[in-house]
């Protein structure tokens, strides 16, 4: 009977374990792999923000320079011109200096300069022989002007128009007196009229 009894509790226990759902059997816990949390997504920085460069507008061109009108004093007097820059040359040259003038010319000398221009000198000064001193004048012809010139000899009477250029002191006392040290160089000259 003892084994009835045990066979049966058996049988028992058996069928009620095919009876209960599988859901309902305790099985081991198996702890679950926790997953790593994702990572923050970086926060969003906007580029920033550049300037296109700056660009000026082009510059008009330059104008250019309006061509320095030369004044022209026309017919000037040879002795108040020379007695002017005696007394003060730097006043002198104030007012004759880099103007157009015509001057009564008694030739020197007539001498060849660069690229076929032409000087031509005078002197006011007189030695005490009476001839003239050394030049304290020089006409500068430029190639284009020379006509009429060759038709010039020493002691020929002309009128030449010219650029009073420059003042230049120098050691030569003319006629033996220290206010003639200096010379007149005009430039852009041309002969007006000339006579033999």
């Amino acid at each position: 009977m003892n084994r009835a009894v045990i066979v049966f509790g058996l049988l028992l226990v058996v069928g009620c374990t095919k009876l209960i759902p599988p859901s309902a059997r305790s099985e081991p816990q198996v702890a679950k792999k926790s997953e790593p949390e994702p990572e923050p997504a970086p926060p969003k920085v906007d580029p920033p923000k550049v300037d296109p460069p700056k660009v000026d507008p082009p510059k008009p061109a330059p104008k250019p320079p309006e061509p320095k009108k030369v004044i022209n004093l026309g017919m000037v007097d040879g002795l108040k011109l020379q007695a002017d820059y005696v007394t003060n040359p730097a006043a002198a040259h104030s007012v004759y200096g880099g103007k157009i003038m015509t001057l009564p010319v008694v030739v020197n000398s007539i001498e060849p300069g660069l690229s076929g221009a032409i000087y031509v000198t005078m002197s006011t000064i007189a030695k005490a022989s009476g001839e003239p001193d050394v030049p304290n004048y020089s006409f500068l012809f430029p190639k284009a002007q020379t006509k009429g010139i060759d038709q010039l000899r020493r002691g020929s009477s002309c009128l030449i128009e010219g650029v009073c250029f420059a003042h230049y002191p120098d050691t030569i006392a003319r006629g033996g007196r220290d206010e003639f040290k200096w010379h007149l160089e005009f430039k852009d000259c041309r002969l007006v009229s000339g006579t033999n």
